[in-house]
């Protein structure tokens, strides 16, 4: 499992080849997520340069209807670091390659269906955080958003909003020291933030990447130099 606490692509400068300027490229580190940008074609290379060198190995990405998508990592002289093929094979997705500490700058190249405009909700970029795997006991919840009032007269009124999956992870007999509290470490940077989850980084078939936010690290306790704790995943758009 592993998760995206800083995400050093909202300090980027962006800009796009064909880009929409309802629908602007800097959308892509928007705090909402369907706050899209959006192509004026089925193809675009978005370049993001940063302001500073930064420590970077995770590319997380949502709510696109992309069909492939290339990153490219340079330095700061414009050498390039990283040449990755990122799986579009859902709407969300990540990719995760060597660490490097003077990452500088990254270019997108992406393309859709022919037939449709390239959209990219949000993106992340950096360090990706090593998180203990779960226990094994896990699965999907869903948080319905709608609306309903019942009459007395028994009459229902349902606006329908498509509910956010959830999910509630168990983390038993954790490192204390080594691994407990750099956690802990992490979670003071963004509270209960947004951040980016990756459950299974190997096999995206039944859980995809997050764009999430989270209720910090749940019920904490101890057994000599071993945690146990919880730690719940709701979607965020």
């Amino acid at each position: 499992m592993k998760i995206l606490f800083d995400n050093k692509a909202k300090g980027a400068t962006f800009s796009s080849l064909n880009e929409s300027s309802a629908f602007p490229s800097s959308n892509l580190v928007h705090p909402f997520a369907r706050y899209k940008y959006k192509a004026l074609t089925p193809t675009d290379t978005i370049t993001a340069t940063l302001p500073d060198n930064v420590s970077a190995s995770c590319f997380f990405y949502t709510y696109s209807n992309a069909t492939s998508m290339t990153l490219r990592v340079y330095s700061h002289t414009s050498a390039l670091l990283e040449t990755v093929s990122i799986d579009c094979t859902h709407d969300s997705g990540s990719a995760f390659f060597t660490r490097h500490d003077n990452a500088r700058s990254f270019t997108l190249t992406v393309a859709c269906d022919a037939a449709e405009d390239l959209y990219i909700g949000s993106i992340g970029f950096g360090l990706a955080t090593d998180f203990p795997y779960p226990l094994s006991n896990f699965e999907k919840d869903l948080i319905d958003l709608s609306s309903k009032e019942v009459s007395d007269g028994g009459q229902v009124s349902y606006h329908y909003s498509k509910p956010l999956t959830e999910y509630s992870l168990s983390f038993t007999r954790v490192k204390r020291d080594s691994v407990f509290h750099g956690i802990i470490s992490q979670f003071l940077s963004v509270g209960s933030g947004y951040i980016w989850a990756d459950i299974t980084e190997t096999n995206h078939a039944y859980y995809q990447p997050m764009y999430c936010t989270t209720k910090l690290v749940e019920s904490p306790s101890r057994d000599r130099y071993l945690v146990s704790f919880k730690l719940t995943l709701t979607e965020a758009r």
